[in-house]
């Protein structure tokens, strides 16, 4: 979904300009999260619905910006198994408040990675 409105835009930019390198390739959607396993597929209790039934769950961390992810399976009488849930849980400073979840500003993401890169080349320059 693109990034809709002037003022969204100009807020989404003025917080990816303060963010992490990390950060931005976290939310780049050619990079996206590199997760590791934290805690494979261990017992998850169910509630609701699930109640009766036997979950598991896989504990995942980013290794750059520490999102936590868990993912819940569902393992039915046939011994088939099917990933039903995911839940994210960001770093305090990673999420932009007041912007609705699911927005990929990638044009954004990559305009400010593209500054980051002119500003590092032109401090390589000043220096030499």
């Amino acid at each position: 979904m693109a990034v809709t409105t002037k003022r969204t835009r100009a807020k989404v930019a003025a917080a990816l300009s303060t963010m992490p390198d990390e950060y931005l390739l976290c939310r780049d959607p050619a990079y996206k999260h590199r997760m590791n396993i934290v805690n494979d597929m261990h017992l998850h209790e169910g509630r609701g619905k699930y109640a009766d039934v036997v979950m598991y769950a896989r504990d995942n961390e980013c290794e750059r910006c520490g999102t936590k992810r868990k993912d819940v399976f569902l393992c039915y009488t046939d011994d088939t198994v099917e990933k039903i849930r995911s839940s994210y849980q960001y770093p305090k400073d990673y999420m932009i408040l007041g912007v609705v979840q699911g927005i990929k500003p990638s044009v954004l993401i990559y305009t400010e990675m593209m500054e980051r890169v002119k500003a590092r080349q032109a401090s390589r320059k000043r220096a030499a």
